[in-house]
C-alpha cells in the first residue's frame, strides 16, 4: 500500500515552519516564515495554500499543526496562542477545512514533540515520560500509561506557565515566578546581558542561547555560569513534575535544548538532588531522537494517525 504523506507545521513563537512528511522522512526543505509575518488566520492559511501549490503534483493526505498554548484537540479550536498575540478564540481547524478541503489535526507543540517520541524516538515502548519543548516559550506532553494527557480543554502540560517562586516575575497570566519568564529564550538573552554586566563585562557578540552555548563550550566561565543557573532553575520545576508524576524518563526539544550536555548535564544533576533515590535511580534525561524537527514530525504523525 503506498503511503501517502503529510503536512507537518511547526507554529513557533518566533518562527512558524513547513515541511513535506512521510512517516518521520522530512521529504522537503523546510521552510520558514517569521510567526510575526502571520498575523491572522487567513495569512496563515494563504502561507499554507501557497506551501501546497509548490508541493504539486505531491498527493497530501491531511496536515497536522503543533500550536504554542491552548487548542481542543477534538475541535481544532484556538483558545490562546501564549507568546503569539491576537491569536485567541479562533476556530482554526473548522477555516482550514472549510478552505482548502484536506483533513487538519491541530495540537499543542509540545504534545507533538512528545508523540513523535513516543511513535518513533527515544521514548518508544515507554508508558509514562515528560517531553518537554524549550524555546521563545516552555511547554510539557506527558504520557501516563501510555496516554498522551491533554486535560478537560486539552490545556494539560504548560509548565513553562507554573510558578518556581511564589513571588517572582509574573507571567502572561499573572502567574507569579512563571519557569519561562527564567528560562525561555527571552528572559536567557536578558539574563546573560545582566549577568555579564553584573560581572563587569560585556558580551563580545550579539546574545542568542546559540552562540551563548557555543561560548560556554569554548571554556568562558560566565556563559557556563549562566547555563548551569538555567538548567538548576528547568530541573526545579521537573522536580515537582517527577514527584507528582515518577515518570521514567524527561525528553527535551527545542531550540534551547541544543545547548546540549551542559545544559543536561545541569538539568540532571540539580533533579536527582531533589529526588527520592526510587524515582530518581532510573530516570533518563536526554535530548529528543527529532532534536528540533521533533515537533514538526510529530505534527504529521498525529495527522496520519487522527484525520477524520
Amino acid at each position: 500500500m503506498k503511503k501517502i504523506p503529510n503536512i507537518g507545521i511547526d507554529f513557533g513563537g518566533t518562527t512558524i515552519r513547513f515541511a513535506l512528511i512521510q512517516e518521520t522522512q522530512i521529504l522537503s526543505e523546510i521552510v520558514s516564515i517569521p510567526t510575526q509575518d502571520i498575523q491572522t488566520p487567513s495569512q496563515f492559511i494563504q502561507s499554507i495554500s501557497d506551501f501546497l501549490n509548490e508541493k504539486k503534483p505531491h498527493q497530501i493526505q491531511s496536515i497536522g499543526i503543533g500550536v504554542p498554548g491552548f487548542v481542543n484537540f477534538e475541535t481544532g479550536f484556538i483558545y490562546d496562542l501564549i507568546n503569539v498575540s491576537k491569536w485567541e478564540n479562533i476556530p482554526l481547524k473548522k477555516e482550514l477545512e472549510n478552505q482548502l478541503n484536506i483533513p487538519v489535526v491541530i495540537d499543542n507543540d509540545a504534545n507533538c514533540m512528545a508523540y513523535a517520541e513516543w511513535k518513533e524516538g527515544l521514548a518508544k515502548g515507554m508508558e509514562n515520560f515528560i517531553g518537554i519543548t524549550i524555546g521563545t516559550g516552555i511547554g510539557a506532553g506527558i504520557f501516563i500509561n501510555n496516554q498522551l494527557v491533554r486535560g478537560h480543554h486539552g490545556m494539560a502540560g504548560e509548565i513553562g506557565q507554573t510558578s518556581i517562586k511564589y513571588e517572582g516575575i509574573a507571567g502572561k497570566y499573572q502567574n507569579s515566578g512563571a519557569l519561562e519568564k527564567y528560562a525561555g529564550k527571552q528572559a536567557i538573552i536578558e539574563y546573560a546581558n545582566s549577568y555579564y554586566q553584573k560581572k563587569g563585562k560585556k558580551l563580545p557578540q550579539e546574545t542568542s542561547p546559540k552562540n551563548l552555548a557555543e561560548m560556554a563550550e569554548n571554556g568562558d566561565k560566565i556563559a557556563n555560569e549562566i547555563w548551569q543557573d538555567i538548567g538548576k532553575k528547568i530541573a526545579f520545576s521537573l522536580s515537582n513534575y517527577c514527584w507528582l508524576l515518577n515518570p521514567e524518563a524527561i525528553i527535551l526539544g527545542g531550540g534551547i535544548a541544543n545547548a546540549g550536555k551542559i545544559l543536561l548535564n545541569s538539568i540532571e544533576k540539580n533533579l536527582k538532588k531533589s529526588l527520592h533515590p526510587k524515582l530518581n535511580g532510573n530516570i533518563k534525561i536526554t535530548k529528543a531522537k527529532f532534536q528540533e524537527n521533533a515537533g514538526i514530525i510529530g505534527a504529521s504523525l498525529l495527522a496520519r494517525d487522527y484525520r477524520e
